[in-house]
């Protein structure tokens, strides 16, 4: 009986809630901040009064806790998703598969009179009914939804913004409660663990969801269209003309549309927009000027009435990243962006007299001065303006144009309000969903939808520069004090009494001329991602104008494989294929496990910028083509200076078969006795890059070579298959195999070897040479050593698990690619060729295996083994120079969001007192006084090696002073033009250490002229390392006689400890 009574009085608690849960909805107006049920979704609400009576007891009470909008929320959650999978075409009866082309994909938000009044002008505009309709909602809404439903004229589809503020109120992408108050200081932010205080805005804002929403909602409405809708697939036809609620069309705007697409090719040939809208002064004007258009490079001022075709959305997404990045929240000027910095300005084409008005003047902007009733009043005058001028509509002469701008106009200055890196990471993480899903579609592969709240969790879940990404520090700035004390420090060895004496002074100055440099940078560091990683990238890299090989494009010598002839070669460079496509899906897919130093996790973000990337020449700074997950479906082979295509996805997106491409690549064997090798080009990029610079700008204006240059601007990597490094009389050069080899994979040896057979632009180019050697190449401007390493050891550990191919017998996806060259153009070619055969023939090297101990032996001592192997590199110097130099470690920033390196000083006074104890003739120094220093050496290696790569080291700092003096025209402190900074400036030792897992060794040149460059990895019980020098000018460096050196300090230094320990151990028994 009791059990009754207990369930009697359950369902009337529902009941009672249940009444007042409907009470209380009921009450809730309609406005931009409720929730307004979809009165016409009949199947949803009656699954919610379903729901309803179902509620467990503690359902029920959170559900009257939270005031009923909670429910609702995961209701209107539900809604969304699944309408935006349904994807309902009202009067589908008026479309077609193959004539519809032109979508209007209209921005609604909760402005019902004025979307009432865009539908009732649509009726207007000619062609209506030939188009598509698409309303993208970031609000649901009842009354906007039988709005829509009314329309009879035109096919339509709903489409739902699934990450609004309307889903979201309280938490992210909404307004999270605990997320920093827009106006607050950074500071007081930073104290109050607000959850974004790390990212203000560069006026020093935090986010405000209203804003950052227009920005996500745009680009992922196109993302969806493009990409999602089902009709829409397959279609490359496509024109999507941009709108808003508050927009008003000219009766003639399609046909006028249509008009300046069929006469383009005669009017701007080069012009990738059509635009019917403007803001100049003309816009509002008909008379003599209705059939005119005029020509300009896009801005964000020709927005208005904007299209984007289907071909240049796919260039838009080739920057993604740098859209979702860049601190600016508006679409338009987030795309103005990448024009200056990606598209090379893109010619728009627009409406002299415009055919598109925007009329609305309650938007985000107008919050407080804005009347529903005037902007009615301004529809009905525009409709007057269009009847009176209804003889200049529908031109039926051919257009002319009004107005040709040649000028471009500069992004000055960025808005802001997009620094948050959760909304980075949202745009980027439903780009990339949106992206594989028209993947899948295309290619008929299953894809399965994730829920919205998957999708929105994956921001916080993704492994690659994601989660742990957000919670990495920001680079700090140094106080000048610490950089003026450790620069008198380090410059100490260089520096006789009086030039230290004067240097101190020097510094004193330098430390109050540059308080305003300070201030500038400091204000920098608090507005950017990371103050350094823009000009790092720019001003170190894209700027340099000497040549990539030697100077930039460091070479990997891997392991030497058990093959010896052409299928061999060819087996192997197939297995390796297959394993860099296997890193790829790990790295596209964030299944990279995260690197960490101890138990800080490093910024993983230079992972994703290995391949598909691009180096392109310019006169004053290159740019970077850059990675797209949806491309790249290509490998460019090089082989006897040819190059050649070769895929490596099938058509339904899966990778080829290590088998299948090896029998892509037979075809080069069955070719080789009569495929010449090609007129030399490849070289080129191994020239200086003011040089190339011109010669790629001609051969790429030639029409035939379009395929040649998109075959290795937009292939995954480049693999270079090369002949055997002799000369053509079959004399072999006189080096050692190991030294023979290391020269090969740093430049070529030449053009009457390999360097033709090179594209030094390129990030990743493969190198597989007949004798089994193989090795990398690739160009630094975008990731470190370490990060090419960890790739190549993953390739290799999949290549010892390979078994011999046997070929498939289809017929080979190999094409070969032709390159005109014009005949004014074929000098410069060949003058090319005799500079870089005379830089190249400039570089000495010695490749080494140090045998006698290793990071065991580090490790029993209780020894840092790269302080070990840095003191014996100042010893071998101060051996066979008699003096010290300075030194360049390069030292990890990856602590930090967006980190590159930051200098290690090795060359410490401490340093300086070891290498002349161990450097007497006469052996003066005692051995327990010599181990003394050893110590000291090592300890001095070690704190500043812990201050490098904790952000406080020197180089860096001194660095962005100089360009924030340069970047707001204000003198430099005179430390720059000092004798002191020069030197220390004048690397002679440039070193650096490259761990890998396998039996390699990282090469690359000296850093001046009469320097030496070093690179080593510690095996357990062994060094792999190798030295570089000049031949001219080289001060009497010698990379063999150093490698000598070398060796006998880590010899003396090995003995010195085992000396001074046993004799620790005697003394303790």
């Amino acid at each position: 009986m009791l059990r009754y009574i207990i369930l009697w009085l359950f369902i009337m608690t529902m009941i009672k809630l249940t009444i007042t849960f409907y009470d209380d909805l009921q009450q809730q107006s309609i406005d931009s901040t409720s929730l307004a049920l979809p009165f016409d979704d009949d199947d949803l609400n009656k699954d919610k009064k379903q729901d309803s009576f179902n509620l467990t007891m503690n359902e029920s009470q959170y559900v009257n806790a939270t005031a009923t909008n909670r429910t609702v929320i995961e209701y209107y959650r539900e809604y969304v998703q699944r309408k935006n999978q349904e994807q309902f075409m009202r009067n589908k009866h008026l479309f077609s598969l193959t004539t519809t082309r032109y979508i209007l994909l209209v921005q609604v938000h909760t402005r019902v009179v004025y979307l009432k009044k865009f539908i009732e002008m649509l009726k207007d505009v000619q062609a209506i009914n030939q188009t598509l309709l698409i309303f993208s909602h970031d609000f649901i809404d009842a009354e906007i939804n039988v709005l829509v439903t009314n329309i009879k004229f035109v096919p339509v589809i709903q489409i739902f913004y699934p990450f609004s503020q309307q889903l979201y109120p309280d938490e992210f992408p909404g307004l999270d409660p605990n997320d920093c108050p827009r106006d607050i200081a950074k500071h007081r932010a930073l104290s109050s663990r607000c959850k974004n205080a790390p990212y203000p805005d560069k006026y020093g804002h935090y986010r405000e969801v209203s804003i950052v929403q227009i920005k996500h909602h745009w680009w992922w409405k196109l993302n969806y269209v493009f990409n999602s809708i089902q009709v829409l697939q397959n279609r490359s036809d496509l024109l999507v003309l941009l709108l808003e609620e508050d927009f008003y069309l000219s009766p003639d705007a399609l046909f006028f549309l249509k008009k300046m697409e069929n006469e383009k090719e005669r009017i701007c040939p080069e012009c990738l927009i059509y635009t019917l809208g403007n803001l100049e002064k003309s816009g509002r004007q008909f008379n003599n000027i209705g059939s005119k258009v005029s020509i300009a490079y896009w801005h964000a001022r020709y927005n208005l009435g904007m299209t984007i075709t289907y071909s240049f959305w796919c260039s838009i997404v080739k920057h993604a990243e740098a859209f979702c990045n860049v601190d600016d929240y508006n679409w338009d000027w987030s795309l103005v962006y990448l024009a200056q910095k990606h598209f090379n300005y893109p010619r728009v084409i627009w409406s002299t007299s415009a055919r598109v008005i925007h009329l609305g003047s309650c938007g985000i902007h107008h919050k407080k001065t804005c009347s529903n009733q005037s902007d009615i009043a301004r529809w009905d005058e525009t409709k007057k303006f269009y009847e009176t001028n209804q003889q200049y509509l529908f031109p039926k002469k051919p257009l002319t144009i009004h107005a040709k701008y040649e000028a471009k106009r500069p992004l000055k200055q960025i808005n802001g309000g997009w620094s948050d890196v959760r909304d980075r990471q949202l745009s980027q993480v439903s780009f990339d969903l949106y992206q594989r899903q028209h993947f899948a579609s295309f290619h008929s592969v299953p894809f399965h939808r994730p829920s919205i709240t998957t999708l929105r969790s994956m921001v916080r879940t993704t492994s690659t520069c994601s989660a742990q990404q957000s919670n990495l520090p920001r680079l700090p700035v140094p106080t000048l004090a610490d950089t003026a004390r450790k620069y008198l420090k380090t410059v100490a060895p260089l520096l006789n009494n009086d030039e230290f004496n004067e240097t101190k002074k020097i510094v004193e100055e330098f430390q109050h001329e540059s308080k305003p440099l300070q201030e500038l940078l400091l204000k920098r560091a608090d507005t950017e991602e990371n103050w350094l990683s823009q000009w790092w990238l720019d001003k170190v890299y894209l700027e340099w104008r000497s040549n990539l090989p030697i100077f930039y494009n460091p070479a990997l010598l891997l392991p030497r494989q058990s093959y010896r002839d052409f299928d061999g070669q060819i087996q192997f460079a197939a297995h390796v294929i297959q394993g860099i496509l296997q890193y790829r899906s790990l790295i596209d897919s964030n299944q990279i496990p995260v690197d960490r130093f101890g138990s800080d996790p490093l910024c993983m973000d230079q992972y994703r910028k290995v391949l598909g990337i691009c180096r392109i020449p310019a006169k004053s700074i290159d740019r970077l083509h850059l990675y797209n997950k949806t491309g790249h479906r290509h490998v460019a082979v090089f082989h006897r200076n040819n190059i050649y295509r070769l895929p490596v996805y099938d058509d339904q997106g899966n990778k080829l078969s290590a088998a299948d491409i090896y029998s892509s690549l037979k075809k080069l064997a069955d070719s080789k006795g009569s495929d010449e090798k090609q007129t030399l080009i490849g070289h080129l990029t191994a020239d200086e890059r003011q040089l190339w610079a011109p010669i790629h700008e001609q051969l790429s204006l030639v029409p035939e070579n379009k395929n040649f240059f998109d075959t290795i601007n937009d292939s995954l990597f480049v693999l270079c298959l090369d002949e055997n490094y002799q000369s053509s009389s079959g004399t072999a050069i006189k080096k050692d195999t190991q030294t023979l080899i290391g020269l090969n994979f740093l430049h070529g040896g030449g053009t009457k070897y390999n360097t033709a057979n090179r594209w030094f632009d390129k990030t990743l180019q493969v190198i597989v040479a007949p004798d089994g050697y193989s090795g990398v190449n690739y160009e630094h401007s975008l990731a470190e050593g370490g990060i090419i390493t960890a790739l190549v050891d993953y390739v290799l550990d999949h290549c010892k698990t390979t078994q011999p191919l046997v070929s498939t017998n289809k017929p080979s996806l190999l094409n070969k690619c032709q390159v005109v060259i014009p005949k004014d153009v074929e000098q410069s070619i060949s003058e090319s060729e005799k500079r870089v055969n005379k830089f190249i023939e400039n570089c000495d090297l010695t490749v080494y295996k140090y045998p006698e101990f290793g990071k065991e032996f580090a490790k029993q001592n209780k020894l840092s083994i790269d302080g070990m192997i840095q003191v014996a590199l100042q010893v071998a110097y101060f051996r066979m120079h008699g003096k010290c130099g300075a030194t360049y470690e390069s030292g990890s920033l990856r602590r930090y969001h967006l980190g590159r390196t930051e200098t290690i000083r090795s060359c410490t006074l401490e340093a300086q007192q070891f290498a002349r104890a161990m450097s007497e003739q006469h052996n003066e120094t005692g051995s327990n006084t010599k181990y003394e220093l050893f110590l000291k050496a090592m300890q001095a290696q070690r704190q500043y090696t812990t201050d490098a790569i904790n952000a406080k080291g020197i180089d860096r700092h001194l660095l962005g002073l100089r360009l924030i003096a340069a970047e707001n025209n204000l003198p430099k402190p005179a430390l720059y033009n000092h004798i002191s900074y020069k030197r220390a400036m004048h690397y002679i030792l440039s070193t650096s250490q490259v761990g890998a897992k396998h039996d390699c060794v990282m090469i690359y040149g000296p850093a001046v002229d009469d320097g030496y460059g070093c690179c080593y990895n510690p095996r357990n019980d062994s060094i792999n390392y190798m030295v570089t020098t000049f031949k001219i000018n080289n001060g009497g460096t010698n990379p063999i006689e150093f490698s000598n050196h070398f060796n006998s300090s880590l010899t003396d230094i090995r003995s010195l400890i085992e000396v001074n320990t046993a004799k620790t151990m005697k003394a303790k028994l």
